[in-house]
């Protein structure tokens, strides 16, 4: 009879054992951290059925595959007349004691409201934010229910030319600041010392003129194109469900198909600029010039990479075992050469994303990877890596043991923890990775320059065919004399 019950108890023990240790690991992983192919991001929709989406970060769309992201161009605000406005969902839980607003913009006149945003759009004397421009100065006011503000820049503005504002208040004191300038500094009136924001948030006029502060100067809105507006750290999205625009048009470079060429994609970049990602056979800055043949060895010049997604390619980089060779001539000290790693997902408290990694730093060969439980790194220095040749580098991994070698020189390291399956988002790029800062976690921030001649899986997969087999190229040229 004891023998039954110490039998059963053991049998009861295992079995909740099992049990706890599946749904500890659906709850720490979940499908995507097991098997997503979602490029950019990753959300888990049921743990148990295994159903997942993937969704694209701000600038991208997702693919018809349903996983790839490509650039979409986010609209930027062009505010067209004296009464064009965008109306931005309340900021009354950001700022009651401090207020840091950050905004990028390129006016087309030099009188008119910027931002605007107050307590109640039924009372003129409650707190309120106001910053605007008046005769080509930026003019700063806010208060806080017991007397304004006003602070108003020293040097004045140039029309139709890029310019940054930072105004900022921490109680009663504010410092506004144009062009990174040394700043200058004002009080409001009074005592109170906190901000009660209950109304909207405008850029442009407000749709009720008559109902602004008494002391504001511009009933009109100022005319241009605003990039960016950043409130306590925070970009605010300029185009969401929640915002309404009224004679507003879009100043992207990349609106109405963009400038790029031969199915050059137009990606956004910063102050009214933009980059054309070219496909294979076209260059030049807005992919206009057709290259006199398909790149035979692929050159990365700092902006371009490839993205692979085939099955053949992908399951000799993800799993127990990795061991490739890539045949690279370098052309700087410092770049990413290969990543492949997981989309982005909410992750466990103490469960790292996985990845694999090989880049140039200021000079040092890099291999790191993280099988969920932390940072790996190798670390190899070769006198002649920069000598104008080609060199082969040799990157294996067995469970949670990775070797890196070029030539003579190499090095070896163990990951921490008890992960031995690397599980990544069946995608693996060359020279980059589009977001590389943001995908990377702050680890890489810089393309590969050079010459990139073969790139050969051991013991799995195919020889790559480098300018052939990808999903994606962008900017990639034609090695001479490779």
């Amino acid at each position: 009879m004891a023998t039954t019950t110490i039998y059963s108890k053991l049998l009861l023990t295992l079995t909740l054992w099992v049990a706890f240790t599946a749904i500890r690991n659906n709850l720490v992983s979940g499908s995507c951290a097991r098997r997503s192919g979602c490029e950019q991001i990753c959300v888990d929709v049921n743990i148990t059925s295994g159903e997942y989406s993937c969704q694209c970060r701000r600038g991208y769309k997702l693919h018809t595959d349903n996983e790839t992201c490509v650039v979409s161009p986010v609209p930027k605000p062009f505010l067209t007349a004296n009464n064009s406005y965008v109306e931005l969902p309340s900021l009354s839980d950001l700022v009651p004691i401090q207020t840091i607003i950050e905004l990028t913009m390129k006016p087309t006149s030099l009188d008119g409201t910027i931002l605007f945003t107050g307590y109640s759009v039924l009372s003129q004397t409650a707190d309120f934010i106001l910053l605007t421009l008046e005769g080509g100065h930026v003019v700063f006011r806010y208060d806080l229910g017991s007397g304004p503000a006003e602070i108003r820049s020293l040097q004045s503005i140039e029309n139709n030319t890029w310019i940054s504002i930072k105004a900022s208040r921490w109680g009663r004191v504010g410092v506004l600041r144009v062009n990174g300038d040394t700043g200058v500094v004002g009080l409001s009136l009074g005592t109170a010392s906190r901000l009660n924001l209950k109304g909207y948030l405008y850029l442009g006029r407000h749709p009720s003129p008559c109902l602004m502060p008494q002391f504001a100067s511009s009933s009109i809105s100022v005319t241009g194109c605003v990039e960016k507006v950043v409130i306590n750290y925070q970009t605010l999205d300029l185009n969401g469900p929640q915002v309404k625009n009224f004679i507003v048009d879009n100043c992207s470079p990349c609106s109405n198909g963009g400038p790029c060429q031969n199915g050059g994609i137009c990606k956004d970049s910063t102050l009214g600029n933009y980059m054309c990602l070219c496909p294979c056979g076209f260059n030049n800055t807005n992919c206009e010039t057709a290259q006199d043949r398909i790149p035979r060895i692929a050159k990365f010049t700092g902006d371009g990479y490839l993205m692979y997604t085939d099955d053949s390619i992908t399951r000799c980089v993800q799993g127990a075992r990795t061991s490739f060779l890539l045949t690279i001539k370098p052309l700087s000290t410092s770049g990413l050469i290969f990543w492949s790693g997981q989309s982005t997902f909410p992750s466990v408290s103490g469960h790292g994303k996985q990845f694999i990694a090989l880049n140039l730093c200021d000079g040092m060969l890099q291999l790191r990877f993280n099988l969920g439980t932390g940072d790996a790194l190798v670390n190899v220095s070769h006198p002649t890596l920069f000598d104008g040749n080609y060199h082969t580098i040799r990157v294996q991994r067995t469970g949670n043991r990775a070797s890196l070698s070029v030539g003579r020189s190499g090095g070896m390291a163990i990951s921490p923890g008890s992960g031995y399956y690397l599980r990544t988002n069946r995608k693996v790029y060359l020279g980059a990775v589009p977001d590389m800062w943001e995908v990377t976690e702050g680890r890489y921030s810089t393309s590969f320059e050079g010459c990139l001649r073969t790139w050969i899986f051991e013991q799995c997969g195919p020889v790559v065919m480098l300018t052939r087999d990808f999903y994606v190229a962008a900017n990639i040229e034609n090695c001479l004399f490779g």
